[in-house]
């Protein structure tokens, strides 16, 4: 059944801002070449549909029998990799053509589900999966956790609209108007996420005191935390947001700069510092935006736009120190 002209002009409008969003993120993140960010724009934008066609055994998979999205997740790939440096002042713009095909997407994915026989339950998923799945294949293609099992605001409005089309559908009241509103309903939840930093809840962070003691000859639990730094800074960072592969960590917080800190010697004291930049960074998120990066170990896949080494020298028992070039402070805590 042919999509009305409105649905599917929207439906195309968020196959391009997904092509965009994977391509940048193939520019930023990885800096891919053409064929990189054609396919990982591309992958996508049409990853999810493809996904949910294999699934609902809908073969081949619409995609390739209209090159109609084929051509628009392509212009929405290149339009990313010939002017990604311009396309920062337009974040709010990207994001908000995102949330319509987010919305879009999971409609047209549960109706779709529906239409080959699946149950209520099956189609909810599957409509999310259309919504979110090429996201998820960008994110394995460049060794990350997908971003939508992290943190992101970003899978509960496209279950919220599959939900709402399967309940139409079964009232037998599904229509442009109904497929529309469930749509515009995952639209305005996304919006208010990406509008109040909505997060779903995730596993507890460790708790450390109020009031931090005095630093005195004894062992402290600052000192303790520093002492056990390095072993455990990987788990610190998964609990400030990022996400850790292969001694790198990524906190991706909209358009912007790629910065990369690093502790330059790898000792505790080095690490310890690195992490409390970190920490501050990710919990004043909506003060900067860019893509920050911490090295641990290893090396990062992309190379980013600027570099801040930490080094802590050996001075005295909670004394303050200065270097020669830029001023640097050295301390046994971060906190």
């Amino acid at each position: 059944m042919a999509q009305a002209p409105l649905l599917l002009a929207l439906d195309l409008t968020g196959t391009f801002a997904f092509g965009l969003n994977g391509a940048l993120t193939a520019v930023r993140v990885v800096r891919l070449d053409l064929v990189g960010v054609i396919t990982l724009g591309m992958m996508t934008a049409l990853g999810g549909g493809i996904l949910r066609d294999i699934v609902i055994g809908a073969l081949p998979p619409a995609t390739f029998n209209d090159a109609l999205y084929l051509g628009v997740a392509a212009a929405g790939a290149l339009v990313a990799f010939f002017i990604s440096v311009e396309l920062e002042r337009f974040t709010r713009l990207i994001t908000l053509f995102d949330a319509v095909g987010l919305g879009v997407f999971c409609v047209t994915g549960a109706s779709k589900a529906l239409d080959y026989g699946l149950g209520g339950t099956q189609a909810v998923l599957l409509g999310a999966l259309t919504a979110v799945g090429g996201g998820t294949l960008r994110d394995v293609a460049i060794k990350r956790v997908p971003s939508v099992l992290t943190s992101d605001f970003y899978a509960v409005p496209a279950l919220v609209g599959a939900v709402l089309t399967v309940v139409a559908v079964r009232w037998e009241v599904y229509g442009i108007a109904t497929a529309l509103a469930a749509a515009a309903v995952c639209f305005a939840i996304r919006m208010l996420g990406v509008r109040y930093r909505l997060r779903v809840p995730s596993t507890p962070r460790r708790k450390v005191p109020d009031e931090k003691p005095a630093l005195d000859a004894r062992l402290s639990w600052q000192e303790e935390f520093l002492r056990n730094a390095g072993p455990g800074a990987e788990e610190r960072l998964r609990e400030f947001g990022f996400q850790v592969s292969d001694g790198i960590g990524v906190l991706e917080n909209g358009a912007g700069p790629a910065v990369l800190l690093r502790a330059a010697s790898g000792e505790s004291a080095d690490v310890a510092c690195v992490l409390g930049a970190a920490q501050l960074l990710s919990e004043d998120a909506d003060r900067w935006r860019g893509t920050l990066l911490v090295q641990l170990h290893g090396e990062p896949d992309a190379r980013p736009d600027v570099v801040l080494a930490h080094h802590v020298p050996d001075p005295t028992r909670a004394a303050l120190s200065t270097g020669a070039e830029s001023l640097v402070t050295a301390a046994l805590s971060w906190l």
